[in-house]
């Protein structure tokens, strides 16, 4: 469950083109309340976290 999501997030990673619909998918998105927003940055956040570890420890 957790691997699936992180192999998602490495192919966004590699695809700027899927990353850039995301980031418009949920900036366009209707937020009705604080949960569904807290969602959004914590999914930000865990992209961010992934992608500083992926650069860091696979630096090919």
């Amino acid at each position: 469950e957790m691997n699936h999501s992180w192999k998602r997030i490495q192919m966004m990673a590699k695809n700027r083109k899927e990353w850039y619909t995301i980031d418009a998918a949920l900036i366009t998105k209707r937020v009705t309340g604080k949960r569904e927003l807290l969602q959004i940055y914590h999914l930000h956040i865990n992209i961010i976290t992934f992608l500083m570890k992926y650069y860091l420890f696979h630096d090919n």
